[in-house]
């Protein structure tokens, strides 16, 4: 390929390469020191974490039914139900 002379040509060749392997990989080797990709490590490790935590406690302890009644059952289920369409809109 030869000797890239510009930066934009240097970012342009690694982010053609590295296409494959997701944004995230991306971000991972494009740290620019080694503290910050220690720290995005550890962000990804806690966040399985949480993720593992949460599907292993609902796994045991089931659904969580809503005891309220009248009104304030249906307001909590229209917040919960504006804040589920809204993380679909927002993380897709």
């Amino acid at each position: 390929m030869g000797i890239l002379s510009t930066r934009r040509e240097c970012r342009a060749e690694f982010y053609e390469r590295s296409r494959p392997f997701g944004r995230l990989s991306a971000h991972f080797v494009a740290a620019k020191s080694q503290l910050t990709q220690r720290f995005m490590i550890a962000a990804t490790c806690f966040s399985a974490l949480v993720l593992i935590s949460y599907i292993t406690y609902h796994f045991f302890h089931g659904d969580s039914i809503f005891p309220g009644h009248g009104w304030v059952r249906t307001a909590y289920l229209a917040v919960l139900a504006s804040h589920v369409l809204l993380s679909m809109v927002l993380c897709h």
